[in-house]
């Protein structure tokens, strides 16, 4: 994986080109809070298992991202959401019943709706 430096970006959105291929976005060490992007639609990722938007052990906070969107994520297992600060709304998760982990601490999510088989 190549790690290219980024720094003051502002007003991003992220674009995930080829998305269908991708079971995973991001590790413990490298999450896309490292752009602060505003919006995120992973509406055409469906193969996703792992997503690191943001991780409770980094410094870094985004205070930009204010919407997240999903679809039909059937195979979606762990997502990590920490420290999106200005995420403020109901994340819908029902289209994703293989949901094993969520972690949103630090966000400023309001209210979470999850499958009612999903192993979490």
């Amino acid at each position: 994986m190549n790690v290219y430096p980024v720094s003051d970006l502002n007003n991003t959105t992220f674009y995930l080109l080829s998305s269908y291929l991708y079971s995973s976005l991001g590790d413990n060490e490298r999450d896309l809070n490292i752009v602060a992007p505003e919006q995120i639609s992973l509406s055409t990722a469906p193969k996703l298992t792992e997503i690191h938007i943001g991780n409770y052990d980094s410094e870094k906070v985004n205070e930009s991202l204010s919407s997240l969107t999903f679809e039909s994520n059937d195979l979606l297992e762990e997502l990590y959401l920490c420290n999106c600060t200005n995420l403020s709304q109901t994340l819908d998760l029902k289209n994703s019943p293989s949901l094993k982990l969520l972690d949103a601490r630090n966000s400023g999510l309001t209210s979470v709706s999850i499958a009612n088989n999903a192993p979490i």
